[in-house]
């Protein structure tokens, strides 16, 4: 899994500005520090071709990674898409490589990010479906008509409790097949990820991935916190904003999709790999969440699923079997240089 390929294809080409590497690092730092209401992560037009350069691929990739563990039947369902904080329409990228879905609409505060995000969803051979930008803030959101799928990526880690659980209830009413939070994989993005989950479950959704349960979080009051991570190619634009040589990163990130209709009910018994699995000769390690709390799993190589088990990858549903469809991540080391 990459970035989705007709952005990755539009970022590639173009053109490299020398104060990106500078914006970049700046852009890092406030984040890190923390971003809010008086505190905003993008103060200039060079910020923002900071933020396109070297973030906005991750969170495309991010939310597409979102979206293959969340695969099934509901996706056939979704017809329009609305982005909350969508910033230059990073999710709508990799929704359209997902389903078939002919209105999109992005709600985003910043005008430059719209500005730009309008100008990329119209540049390149295979450009984003038309999409309405609206402008506003989220701490007072608009009302909104209903659209099948609502997405929020990274953005409720800008926002206070009470901004979040306002945003959640809102899309929650307004979706009508589902609804995709993603936000970075720190603690926090998962904290905040699992008081979605466990919203989500009392409003009576099915909780499509990453959970195969709907029991209380079994690292909700532990050290681990869940969270996946997806490979992604770096172009020279993107290594150049991060003054790197290596040619992929890996992008941590934490997210719950909710459906509402044609929904696949968790099958009792499964789990989902929350690490990096560690095969040796003798065996392959997995470090499983299930229903009844983290439980590692040991495959023995004279077990007949040992074969299966070398090919796991963060992020599968195990037993295999009770996996949605396959798709194209590459497997990735667990610590990854991201220089």
């Amino acid at each position: 899994m990459t970035t989705p390929l007709h952005l990755a294809a539009l970022l590639a080409a173009r053109p490299a500005m020398a104060q990106v590497p500078a914006a970049t690092l700046a852009l890092s730092e406030r984040y890190f520090a923390g971003v809010g209401e008086n505190n905003p992560a993008l103060r200039s037009a060079l910020d923002r071709e900071a933020y396109v350069a070297a973030r906005m691929p991750a969170t495309s990739a991010a939310v597409a990674r979102s979206l293959a563990l969340s695969a099934g039947p509901w996706l056939a369902e979704v017809d329009s898409v609305l982005d909350l904080g969508s910033g230059p329409g990073s999710a709508l990228w990799a929704v359209q490589e997902y389903c078939d879905a002919t209105t999109f609409t992005a709600f985003e505060r910043d005008p430059g990010l719209i500005a730009l995000g309008q100008a990329l969803a119209h540049e390149g051979p295979n450009p984003l479906p038309q999409t309405t930008w609206i402008a506003g803030d989220l701490r007072t959101p608009s009302v909104f008509p209903q659209h099948d799928l609502v997405v929020i990526s990274y953005a409720g880690n800008e926002l206070d409790a009470a901004s979040r659980q306002q945003l959640m209830t809102l899309a929650w009413h307004i979706a009508r097949v589902a609804v995709l939070i993603v936000e970075p994989g720190s603690r926090t993005g998962a904290q905040h990820i699992t008081a979605a989950r466990d919203y989500f479950i009392q409003a009576g959704a099915t909780i499509a991935a990453p959970c195969t349960h709907h029991q209380t979080c079994p690292l909700a009051d532990t050290s681990d916190w869940c969270h996946q991570r997806v490979r992604l190619a770096r172009s020279r634009l993107h290594r150049l904003a991060k003054t790197g040589c290596r040619g992929f990163e890996d992008e941590p990130f934490a997210f719950v999709c909710a459906v509402k209709t044609a929904a696949t009910t968790p099958t009792p018994g499964t789990g989902r790999i929350i690490g990096s699995p560690q095969v040796t000769a003798a065996a392959a390690n997995l470090p499983m969440c299930t229903a009844s709390g983290y439980s590692p799993v040991t495959i023995a190589r004279r077990d007949p699923a040992y074969k299966q088990a070398k090919r796991a990858r963060w992020g599968d549903v195990w037993p295999p079997a009770a996996a949605g469809p396959a798709d194209d991540d590459d497997s990735f080391a667990a610590s990854a240089d991201l220089k």
